[in-house]
């Protein structure tokens, strides 16, 4: 019982084989293109729709994105104030790294996904609210792709989740800002 109950510390229960933490795939678009259903007393970005395209962005390790403080039970999230993260884009093509390659100095949102996590905690949205600012684009010949630096505006922001109904309605809802 003992290993158990050091498990459920992390993983929510014992028999759930998921640890806590973000996936390794989040995404990042321009804020001034989005446009969001916000509720501030709940929490909840309930629609999203975007006149540009957000991208696929991953970070490489065991622990991706742990450099973001989370607490949902204080609806608090953010990063360390003037802290940086640096993320790489997924699935570029000749034709969207001009797209990419606009986001430098643009300010951003970004959503996660949290694994170990149901419902509406599962997938936390940053930069809606106070938008983080992109402060930088460059090649990675090493990754084949493009590194993305984030940089927050705010040491201390509302925890924000987008969530449209369940778990496969907000997935569809990502999918459909993703370039085609």
């Amino acid at each position: 019982m003992a290993e158990c109950d050091l498990l459920a510390a992390n993983i929510g229960s014992c028999s759930d084989t998921t640890s806590k933490g973000f996936a390794t795939i989040g995404y990042v678009g321009n804020h001034s293109q989005a446009t969001p259903t916000l509720n501030l007393s709940t929490g909840l970005v309930t629609n999203l729709t975007s006149t540009g395209n957000i991208y696929e962005v991953y970070q490489k390790g065991n622990n991706p994105f742990s450099d973001l403080t989370f607490s949902a039970t204080e609806r608090k999230t953010g990063m360390v104030f003037g802290k940086e993260i640096k993320v790489f884009v997924k699935g570029i093509t000749p034709a969207s790294a001009l797209s990419v390659k606009a986001l430098a100095g643009a300010s951003v949102f970004m959503i996660l996904k949290q694994l170990g996590e149901h419902g509406s905690a599962k997938y936390p949205i940053l930069g809606i609210e106070s938008p983080m600012r992109c402060t930088g684009v460059a090649w990675s010949a090493e990754e084949g792709a493009f590194e993305v630096t984030l940089a927050e505006n705010n040491a201390d922001m509302p925890a924000l989740f987008l969530w449209k109904t369940d778990e496969s309605t907000t997935d569809s809802l990502i999918a459909g800002l993703l370039p085609s």
